[in-house]
């Protein structure tokens, strides 16, 4: 299921990446592994969750560092994991929100059925991309 591709993406995190910041979480990955990391991330999680990665990464740059530096290479393991977290929620609610649910922009039932359920069928527009309620940014 999404959740689980989503909860169990970095379990074998520790046995792709032997840098420091692998093992200590909180050390930032910096600009030489970033590109790795991010092109683990992408088939881990970003791609089979029909997130688009310079949306998730324009999130992590608001939320850990707002500072308008792209891509957010000083990013930790630590940020990562619960960024992935934060974000994938917000997007599994925009594509199979619940009944109920007040999200008047999230993607219909039929607008996925039109796209034959692959997110590379949606219109772009209708794709997820994160937004911060205005006094939710750090």
């Amino acid at each position: 299921t999404y959740i689980q591709q989503v909860s169990d993406w970095d379990c074998d995190f520790g046995d792709r990446f032997f840098d420091e910041f692998a093992v200590n979480r909180s050390l930032p990955i910096g600009s030489d592994e970033y590109g790795a990391v991010m092109f683990f991330l992408e088939g881990r999680v970003l791609a089979r969750v029909c997130a688009v990665t310079t949306d998730f990464e324009s999130f992590i740059e608001q939320k850990f560092f707002d500072d308008g530096i792209l891509p957010p290479v000083n990013v930790t393991v630590n940020q990562l994991v619960s960024g992935v977290s934060q974000y994938t929620t917000a997007l599994l609610d925009y594509y199979f929100p619940d009944a109920g649910d007040n999200n008047t922009n999230a993607l219909t039932s039929t607008e996925w059925a039109e796209a034959e359920y692959e997110c590379f069928n949606l219109p772009e527009d209708r794709l997820f991309e994160f937004v911060f309620p205005p006094d939710d940014l750090l």
